[in-house]
């Protein structure tokens, strides 16, 4: 249970600090379209990255929300929305494919 508390106390710093708002901040301008076009293709490649999309969402939720919890909660959902309930080639797909 102590592992838990050391957490809780890690997410509440993070949530008052602006140093790491603004560090998010920056991660989800970069994840932006606009910056995407702009940006070399080793930077794409990461991005391109499955786990990076919650990486993205985690960003945008925090920026919403100032919350950690929340947003690593809001971040593994979307995860799984994205990877598996959108992924054409994920068997969990609810996507229809293109005719």
């Amino acid at each position: 249970m102590d592992m838990f508390k050391q957490l809780d106390k890690i997410f509440k710093e993070l949530d008052k600090s602006k140093l790491f708002l603004s560090v998010i901040y920056l991660l989800y301008i970069i994840g932006g379209k606009y910056i995407e076009e702009q940006i070399g293709e080793g930077l794409k490649d990461v991005l391109k990255l499955p786990w990076m999309k919650g990486v993205l969402i985690f960003c945008a939720s925090f920026i919403i929300t100032k919350n950690c919890k929340i947003s690593v909660g809001v971040a593994g959902v979307g995860f799984l929305i994205f990877r598996y309930l959108l992924q054409e080639d994920s068997r969990y797909c609810i996507v229809k494919k293109k005719i």
